[in-house]
């Protein structure tokens, strides 16, 4: 057998798996969920609000997908929607927590509030959404994987945004190395994560511009927001190499090369 008869498409990888996508009613996750659709897969959508732009994106491509309202910063809210999954659909094969607050309060400025209200959504809620994930996968057929969407400013101390922020999304890489052992070692189940820079999209609007700009101007190519394609570019990626676990895939134009 050659190289190219092991070539696997996209669509052979999606075909038929059963999706949660986080936060799928913004930006970069209505991206993930008509990817998904378009190639086959059951897209099952997740966020706090409703979502009716995803849902028809989704629908676009007559895809069999659900939609869920949950608020995840909430254990139980968690737990019911898992419960509703597995009724639905009868497990999950792949989990993009992308579900994320941004915040850019001052070190001084900061309260109990700011912090909790942050890491509440981006790190409990990525905890518990990948634990009620992994219950569902771990007997499950085929590659399994837990993707988790990150940031540049969990590897350089924030750029622009605020402490909370910035723990929030630390915590996720360590997630990540703790589930793709742990997962890994006991269920065959993959867990990924992608870095970016600044993405384009609603989460950026009431940044300064002089803030955005200064992050453009670290970059030694590209130096323009990074559109989400290019997270689809990378997730097909992880997608069609099994051998991937553990990694954290940066996207950042060459900011950290100094």
């Amino acid at each position: 057998m050659t190289a190219l008869d092991q070539y696997v498409t996209i669509q052979d990888c999606l075909q038929g798996r059963r999706c949660i996508i986080t936060g799928s009613g913004g930006t970069i996750g209505r991206t993930f969920a008509e990817f998904i659709a378009s190639c086959g897969g059951v897209p099952i959508l997740v966020d706090v609000a409703p979502q009716p732009d995803t849902e028809a994106a989704v629908s676009a491509h007559g895809a069999s997908y659900s939609a869920h309202q949950v608020d995840i910063s909430d254990v139980g809210a968690i737990e019911a929607f898992y419960q509703d999954v597995d009724k639905e659909h009868g497990g999950v094969d792949l989990l993009i927590n992308n579900a994320g607050l941004l915040s850019e309060v001052t070190l001084l400025d900061m309260t109990e509030d700011d912090w909790d209200r942050v890491l509440d959504v981006n790190a409990k809620g990525a905890v518990f959404m990948s634990q009620g994930a992994v219950r569902l996968m771990k007997d499950g057929e085929g590659d399994r994987q837990i993707v988790n969407i990150v940031s540049l400013a969990a590897l350089v101390g924030g750029l622009y945004v605020g402490a909370p922020y910035v723990c929030s999304k630390a915590a996720l890489l360590g997630l990540n190395r703790n589930y793709a052992v742990q997962a890994g070692r006991q269920y065959g189940i993959r867990v990924n994560s992608i870095s970016p820079v600044i993405v384009s999209g609603q989460m950026i609007s009431d940044t300064p511009s002089e803030a955005i700009d200064g992050v453009k101007d670290l970059m030694k190519v590209w130096k323009q927001e990074v559109p989400p394609i290019h997270l689809l570019y990378v997730f097909e990626m992880l997608c069609r190499t099994p051998s991937i676990t553990g990694k954290n895939i940066v996207i950042d134009g060459g900011i950290l090369l100094e």
